[in-house]
């Protein structure tokens, strides 16, 4: 197992900077995942931890020692990239052994590894086979099972799971969580899925353009976003997000939108008319109201549990998530408002939370 540390760590390539500054401390055991949006730096990143890019500026520990000049095989840390990278001409078993075999190690304790790793990932019966003939969960199990034999320090996940189809992916991310209850060892998985964060992570760290946004547990990021990037990316669906002035109105405050629309607000200290905000409502907390404010059914979606109704209220879309199986149609008029309890508060000038 491993702890690994990065500070100040700095990628460039010419003139061009995708990792700025960051610092990331990574606990003995831990199970972290790297999430963001397309080109946020998250691949870069886990390159530069496995030796596979260099890193500009700052510094990479690995169990407190610099590792920035280690060569890859130097830092005891194996990788399993999205595409599985396996040899087609070879057995599983060969593909397995393969960097054993490049290591030096003697065939019988090869194949003791090989076997360990075979029956810990339910391929004992297919190392004889060619990848060509297995499935695509299985070339996954066997991508795992050759960083597996290696008996690493660390293991860095590439959105290894990309490739599969929905069903296949929940299994695989059940497997991972399994194989690392069982082995304890330090492992960073890379994804742009937030619900595979969500499920995954004992810790997500959320990236933007080279930078950290927040880093915390799957339900800190969920309930207490700090800004409104994190409150629109971390949940499926969304949260709602509405930009507009606060206002007085019936001696309370309110959220007045560019369209008229008024919206009630939490009680809040920091909070004083003129000031622009966005206010962000997940849409489990968006409940049909007598006394709400006014608005449209623009579609339904259900997935059988859940009903999804898509609105519009003045010029904004809102979303309602409900477990009961509301009786709503295209362009009926309902009414709906918010849990005060449950409305988050941002500065819409520089997006940071405010409540």
């Amino acid at each position: 197992m491993a702890r690994l540390t990065l500070r100040n760590v700095v990628k460039k390539y010419g003139a061009r900077q995708v990792i700025h500054g960051l610092d990331l401390d990574v606990a003995d055991g831990e199970f972290l995942v790297l999430v963001g949006p397309s080109g946020c730096g998250k691949s870069t990143l886990l390159r530069m931890i496995s030796g596979l890019e260099d890193i500009t500026g700052g510094e990479l520990l690995v169990d407190g020692a610099v590792a920035n000049k280690m060569q890859p095989k130097q830092r005891n840390i194996a990788m399993v990239f999205q595409d599985f990278a396996l040899y087609p001409h070879m057995t599983v078993r060969k593909n397995m052994a393969f960097a054993l075999r490049m290591g030096g190690m003697s065939r019988k304790d090869r194949d003791a590894a090989v076997e360990r790793a075979a029956e810990m990932l339910d391929l004992t019966n297919e190392l004889e086979r060619h990848p060509s003939e297995l499935s695509g969960g299985q070339k996954q199990r066997v991508a795992m099972g050759r960083a597996l034999v290696r008996d690493p320090a660390a293991f860095l996940f590439d959105e290894p799971l990309s490739n599969l189809d929905a069903k296949l992916r929940a299994q695989m991310r059940a497997e991972i969580k399994a194989l690392h209850r069982r082995l304890g060892t330090t492992m960073i998985y890379v994804t742009h899925d937030q619900m595979e964060a969500m499920t995954m992570g004992e810790r997500i760290v959320l990236m933007r353009q080279g930078v950290i946004e927040q880093a915390g547990t799957p339900l800190q990021l969920y309930d207490r976003p700090e800004n409104v990037f994190v409150a629109g990316f971390i949940g499926a669906p969304g949260m709602n997000l509405i930009e507009g002035t606060v206002s007085g109105f019936g001696g309370a405050l309110v959220l007045t939108t560019a369209s008229g629309m008024n919206w009630p607000l939490p009680d809040h200290e920091g909070l004083s008319e003129g000031a622009e905000i966005v206010i962000g409502v997940r849409p489990e907390s968006v409940v049909l109201s007598d006394e709400g404010t006014e608005a449209t059914v623009a579609f339904t979606e259900t997935t059988g549990s859940e009903i999804h109704a898509t609105m519009t209220a003045g010029e904004d879309q809102l979303l309602l998530l409900s477990k009961e199986r509301l009786p709503l149609e295209r362009h009926a008029a309902v009414r709906v408002s918010f849990d005060p309890n449950h409305i988050h508060l941002f500065d819409k000038q520089t997006g940071k939370r405010i409540n």
